[in-house]
This record gives C-alpha cells, sequence and structure tokens, in this order.
C-alpha cells in the first residue's frame, strides 16, 4: 500500500496565514464606519490593563447581576474606585461618574441606562444570551458560513443557587442546535 504524502508544515503554515490574510481583508472590507469607530474605541480602550479591568467588571459583575439595588452598588463602588474609567471618552467618564454617583438612589433607571449603553458600545462581541437572540444570530452566522464558540460570561460564582443557575444557562446553550460548543472557564 501506498501512504497518502503528509505535506510540508512549511506549505501548510503558509496556506494557513493568506487564508487569514484573506479573511481578514474581507472582514474589514465589510465593516461599516459605525464598526470601524467603535473597533477603535474599544481597541483604545482595551489596550489598556486598566481599560481591560473596566470592561471586565462592567461585563462580569454590574451586567450579569439582575438584581438593580446590587449592580447599582457595584457601579458605584467601580467608579469610586476608579478602575479604568480615565481610559473612557470624556463624555462616557462623565456619564459614568454621574451614573455611578445616582446608581445607589435610582438603582432602577441608572441600572439599565448603564447596561444599555455598554451593550451597545460591546455590541458585536458580546451578545446576549436568551434562546430567542442566540438562534436569530446563530441562524444569521450560519448563512454566512460561520459556527459558533459560546463563551459565556461571568467568572464570580457566588454561592450554590448561582453555580446551579448557570450551569443550567450552560447546558441549556450546549442544547442550542446552533451551538456548535460552549467555552467554560475551569475557575467558573
Amino acid at each position: 500500500t501506498e501512504k497518502t504524502p503528509v505535506p510540508d508544515e512549511e506549505l501548510l503554515v503558509a496556506r494557513a496565514e493568506t487564508l487569514a490574510a484573506s479573511l481578514l481583508e474581507d472582514a474589514e472590507r465589510r465593516r461599516t464606519s459605525h464598526e470601524r469607530r467603535q473597533s477603535a474605541r474599544l481597541t483604545r480602550i482595551l489596550a489598556k490593563p486598566e481599560g481591560r479591568t473596566l470592561i471586565l467588571a462592567l461585563t462580569d459583575e454590574v451586567l450579569r447581576i439582575h438584581d438593580p439595588r446590587r449592580a447599582a452598588r457595584l457601579l458605584a463602588d467601580l467608579v469610586r474606585e476608579g478602575s479604568g474609567v480615565s481610559v473612557l471618552g470624556l463624555l462616557d467618564q462623565l456619564s459614568l461618574r454621574i451614573g455611578g454617583a445616582l446608581a445607589p438612589l435610582l438603582p432602577g433607571i441608572v441600572v439599565p441606562l448603564a447596561r444599555d449603553r455598554v451593550r451597545a458600545e460591546m455590541g458585536g462581541v458580546i451578545l446576549p444570551a436568551g434562546a430567542d437572540k442566540l438562534g436569530r444570530h446563530a441562524a444569521k452566522r450560519a448563512a454566512q458560513g460561520i459556527r459558533l464558540n459560546v463563551n459565556a460570561l461571568g467568572e464570580a460564582i457566588l454561592g450554590d443557587d448561582e453555580a446551579e443557575r448557570r450551569l443550567g444557562r450552560i447546558m441549556a446553550t450546549l442544547d442550542h442546535p446552533a451551538v456548535d460548543y460552549v467555552s467554560v472557564k475551569v475557575s467558573s
């Protein structure tokens, strides 16, 4: 029997690099001016460690907590500590500082506004995990030939009940027909 020749490793690497460059060029051509501005803001924020800390705190803590009073306390603490606020643009800095001061007094108003702002800024990067929204997004991506890796956000587990709810959400996401796999950190 004859063995199938194994392609040269350097040739495989060159092909992978060419494909990656082509995909990046295609993705860049398809981006809207809004997406380019959004990407530039995120790049600026995430380029600094304090910016990454701020984004992680907002997405992993403030966004995922359902109780507005608890989320408001976290938002106020985050602003009071100044964790990365300075990496934002002037309008976002001002909004976050005012929101942080008012959040404990008006959590039902400030927290939804803060969540909306973060979601708008992180749109396309962070998506809601609800079955309907996930299904629509997955169908759109599947039509483009893109498969999904769902990375469940939310690092801190605060008790057994929350851990059970999180496990249930992850399992439901994994059961979704449009999801190929879910990434879960061991620490989660």
